[in-house]
């Protein structure tokens, strides 16, 4: 009896040592990895680069920007992984700032595939610069909605790409969900270029918020030349790359650089547009975090 309530103790601290193993072994965290985290695998130091095809030597000053706000996320990886092995942040929060972190440089990935450092003109840099310092895991990117219409005469609102004759005139209308800085630019159909907000012509500064209208009294008028007329609509955030731009309009109204410069505006900041829309009553209208792009035509006849 004595030796078999003995083996049945020694039994029960056995199994008791086991299940205060095994429940050890649950709470002890896996190792953090300092990496930043991309499609399930870590990336560090030059498989980093590598992810984003860049040389951390090259002199390009895109391919730099890029690699300085790389440099950030990795920081920030590492400094979460520090906080939790230092008890200051859970398990639970290190997982959730650990995917936020992710996902947002996911996007950050997703934009260097679509527009390649090494590949940008210097005369882009300022302006590609200004979007990557957008994608910063420190920067707060605000939703914004902008809607754009074009309301003719007699009231009448044109539809993306619709048709109005010499003589025809319209006004625009701009729909702004929160306070942002907006930039309105007309090409028209001889390709000479119009900055029509902010300017003391058309009325109103920035930033804008609410409903703008373009001008602010009276309407615009087509002249004779027939042909497409485009409208390039940009807000968000201040963007000093395309306010030195705009300001040449008035000197080089045909400047293949400033329509170089719209053409990489609409692709740069359209990286943070998540919806487009045409809008059934007319219009355009985009959702966007933080930026918005918007590109309207009118076919001149």
């Amino acid at each position: 009896m004595f030796r078999a309530g003995l083996h049945s103790t020694m039994h029960i601290l056995a199994i008791t040592g086991l299940v205060v193993a095994m429940a050890s072994c649950a709470t002890v965290p896996k190792p953090c990895a300092t990496g930043i985290e991309y499609q399930g695998r870590s990336y560090a130091g030059n498989a980093a680069y590598g992810l984003l095809g860049i040389q951390a030597a090259s002199g390009v000053q895109a391919v730099r920007q890029v690699s300085d706000t790389l440099q950030i996320y990795l920081h920030q990886s590492s400094a979460l992984c520090m906080e939790r092995e230092r008890g200051t942040l859970t398990p639970e929060d290190y997982l959730e700032k650990r995917r936020a972190l992710s996902e947002r440089f996911a996007q950050f990935a997703g934009f260097t595939k679509q527009a390649p450092p090494a590949d940008i003109r210097a005369t882009d840099a300022a302006l590609y610069g200004e979007t990557v310092a957008a994608f910063d895991p420190r920067q707060r990117l605000e939703p914004l909605q902008a809607s754009m219409r074009v309301v003719t005469a007699d009231n009448r609102v044109l539809s993306d790409g619709g048709v109005l004759h010499s003589g025809d005139r319209f006004r625009i209308e701009v729909d702004l969900s929160r306070q942002a800085w907006l930039y309105l630019v007309l090409k028209d159909a001889s390709g000479e270029l119009y900055k029509m907000y902010p300017s003391q012509a058309a009325g109103g500064g920035n930033p804008a918020s609410g409903t703008v209208v373009i001008p602010e009294d009276g309407m615009l008028t087509l002249d004779k030349v027939t042909g497409t007329e485009t409208i390039y609509l940009f807000a968000g955030d201040r963007s000093t790359a395309l306010e030195s731009s705009l300001e040449e309009i008035g000197t080089v109204p045909k400047s293949p650089k400033i329509q170089g410069m719209l053409a990489s505006a609409v692709r740069f900041r359209g990286v943070f547009v998540s919806k487009q829309d045409q809008v059934s009553t007319g219009g355009k209208s985009v959702d966007a975090l933080g930026q918005a792009a918007v590109v309207f035509r009118i076919e001149h006849r």
